[in-house]
């Protein structure tokens, strides 16, 4: 299948600003949310685990020790 080329309509030039718009700015969006994301992270102590305890994970019968 062959197309012509032609010059586009003023209506075709409107909508392709207007989805160029959108998408610029959800794109825009997206890279602010996850920058946010990426500058509010705290660097951990050193020696520090993820349950902040510093030490080992206790196993089930530590645990259940108390």
């Amino acid at each position: 299948m062959r197309y012509r080329r032609r010059p586009p309509t003023r209506g075709e030039t409107a909508r392709a600003a207007v989805i160029s718009a959108a998408l610029g700015a959800g794109i825009g969006l997206v890279s602010f949310y996850l920058t946010r994301l990426l500058l509010a992270r705290e660097p951990l102590a050193s020696g520090a685990t993820a349950s902040g305890s510093g030490g080992s994970t206790p196993t089930s019968s530590e645990d259940r020790e108390g």
